[in-house]
């Protein structure tokens, strides 16, 4: 991802803050990845390194990751 953003043209006036850890609670953090601030915008990347043919499934919700034959799921974050 960094080669990539790299290659991005972004506006004058821009920041690329990389993983971020802010305190929201007396001992819980959020973590972000990648978080791109301009004048005009703000984007949040959540960088994730899963291989394969990847879908998302509702019902529940989950994300199905398939390669070589294997399928991985991974549950929700907010999924109980």
């Amino acid at each position: 991802m960094d080669n990539f953003l790299k290659q991005v043209s972004f506006p004058k006036s821009y920041a690329i803050l990389k993983d971020l850890h802010i305190k929201i609670y007396s001992n819980s953090y959020l973590q972000m990845d990648t978080l791109i601030l301009t004048k005009k915008y703000i984007a949040l990347l959540e960088i994730k390194n899963i291989r394969g043919k990847i879908a998302f499934q509702k019902n529940p919700d989950q994300l199905i990751s398939e390669f070589d034959g294997e399928v991985t799921p991974f549950n929700a974050p907010n999924s109980k």
